[in-house]
């Protein structure tokens, strides 16, 4: 379990999602630019009228069964003793306590020292490497992602941890395109502290992410020659989705956040 854990994170950190930026030794070599923005054909099957919704079948209880693929659907795994809580529980019941718990939930995990007491490194990293000394910027990444293993396997809240990895994936950045660790190790802090919150504040502050900035090209963007990798992200799939924006919104925004930068050095 830990094995298989460790090498999810590890794919997830690494950016396995596929991202609509590509690199190619360190250049971008094609990007979401390229595509054609569509805007997709109606769903009317989708559309619900709340009002007149029949929730008689949230009535049901639970089965073990059923207490099995609910403990899969929203945690990792189905532990014994997070199967037995929800079995002979209703539907609705099962769903509010779900919700309780995240709303009550405070996030434990204690990620590596080195993020508040070691000076960022990738900036000396780049300086000792002409002459073959290294800090082992990968073992930063080691140690973050044995922290946030071991938080998903004795994490008492699984619903947590499944949202959190949810939401790596979808602002996903790869930490091998920079090897900047203070700032992926703030990725991954803004991650966590949005998980279970605002939607809207957490796409906010997503224009506010070092890892974030870096990883679209950001810092290199200024009012007068706009980058538009992170507004094209933004726009495609953080938020609306293809079709429901213009190429005009993506300039206008690129140009709105183009002094959104990082500092080298201290990441």
């Amino acid at each position: 379990m830990k094995i298989f854990i460790s090498i999810m994170i590890s794919l997830i950190f690494t950016g396995l999602a596929e991202a609509a930026v590509k690199f190619k030794g360190g250049q971008i070599s094609s990007s979401s630019g390229n595509l054609k923005t569509e805007k997709p054909a109606a769903r009317p099957d989708l559309k619900f009228n709340l009002s007149d919704f029949d929730s008689s079948h949230l009535n049901l209880k639970l089965s073990k069964f059923d207490a099995i693929r609910f403990e899969r659907r929203i945690g990792i795994g189905a532990p014994l003793e997070r199967v037995t809580q929800w079995i002979g529980l209703t539907r609705r019941q099962a769903i509010e306590k779900t919700i309780s718990e995240l709303e009550k939930y405070s996030d434990p995990i204690h990620l590596p020292r080195w993020i508040d007491e070691v000076i960022p490194v990738s900036f000396i990293e780049n300086g000792l490497s002409a002459n073959d000394h290294s800090c082992d910027i990968p073992q930063y990444r080691n140690t973050i992602e044995a922290a946030w293993a071991k938080q998903i396997i004795e994490n008492s809240t699984p619903q947590f941890e499944r949202l959190a990895l949810f939401w790596l994936d979808h602002f996903s950045v790869a930490f091998d395109t920079y090897n900047q660790t203070h700032s992926f190790s703030k990725h991954l802090e803004i991650i966590r502290r949005n998980t279970s919150g605002n939607f809207k504040d957490f796409l906010m502050e997503s224009f506010y992410d070092p890892g974030m900035i870096v990883y679209l090209n950001n810092e290199q963007s200024t009012a007068q020659n706009p980058n538009e990798n992170l507004a094209r992200e933004f726009l495609e799939l953080f938020s609306l989705g293809e079709g429901n924006y213009s190429e005009s919104d993506i300039k206008n925004l690129s140009k709105a956040i183009s002094g959104h930068g990082i500092n080298y050095v201290t990441e």
